[in-house]
């Protein structure tokens, strides 16, 4: 198959209203022999026919490119996203589901380390997060910036969420490699319903390499909700960091 037949069968899957059975029918007639693991949408974006349909909530073309051509169900493009990768960032329930009984990896890692979980948790899809927990996804696998799906759901908000990654199990106080903690992040992004569910679990004194608290990084977010709550809390005013300043130092060199 030719490059412009490709791209002509990749517009026919992202357009609304497809009748998915047709394009079965094109792909049949044009790629009977045509190796689809390395199918291109161009030379630069290694996109595959099974990544556009699992983006596109195709369920008919992903059974037939999976079920009866035998495609490599964890394929990765060119960012080393899976399949399930795509399917999950567009909420796309069917295929997770699909994927995942066909013995997708649910642990796999794009280039920067991020599972289809963490982007499911970030974007606050607590239906595929619950299935992707129930169905083997490891809770603290750290990307390449040590942070977890529990902090992707910290840093967006999700409260739901993180209630739920949390009473999987996943590691309230594991540290990235500079010793931040996911308390943290809901502090620095203003989420105070975040930080009080996380009070009573996570240690509110835990450092980082730079000597930062969750009121520190309060502080520097300018978040005073957060600021009185922790110091309501018990939280250390006057600790100093690991340049001798103290959050009082930070809140005027950032005009909080």
């Amino acid at each position: 198959m030719n490059l412009s037949e490709l791209q002509e069968i990749l517009r026919a899957i992202i357009q609304d209203g497809v009748d998915e059975s047709n394009v079965i029918d094109r792909i049949e007639n044009q790629l009977k022999e045509q190796d689809f693991d390395i199918i291109f949408s161009d030379m630069d974006v290694k996109t595959t026919l099974l990544h556009v349909a699992a983006s596109m909530d195709r369920l008919r073309i992903v059974e037939y490119l999976v079920g009866k051509k035998n495609v490599a169900i964890d394929l990765q493009d060119k960012d080393d996203h899976t399949p399930l990768h795509s399917a999950v960032r567009k909420n796309n329930f069917s295929i997770v589901e699909y994927l995942i009984k066909n013995h997708a990896d649910p642990n796999a890692k794009n280039n920067h380390g991020f599972t289809p979980l963490y982007f499911a948790a970030i974007k606050g899809y607590l239906d595929i997060v619950k299935y992707l927990v129930k169905n083997g996804a490891t809770l603290d696998l750290q990307d390449k910036d040590g942070d977890t799906p529990l902090y992707a759901a910290a840093l967006s908000g999700h409260l739901d969420i993180v209630e739920c990654l949390v009473e999987n199990g996943a590691p309230l106080n594991l540290q990235d490699p500079i010793g931040s903690i996911t308390l943290y992040c809901a502090a620095s992004n203003g989420h105070l319903n975040i930080v009080k569910y996380f009070i009573e679990k996570a240690d509110i004194e835990t450092k980082n390499s730079y000597i930062y608290t969750a009121f520190y990084f309060a502080v520097l977010g300018g978040h005073l909700n957060i600021v009185e709550y922790l110091v309501k809390n018990g939280a250390a005013l006057n600790v100093q960091d690991s340049i001798g300043n103290t959050p009082l130092h930070h809140a005027v060199l950032n005009k909080h």
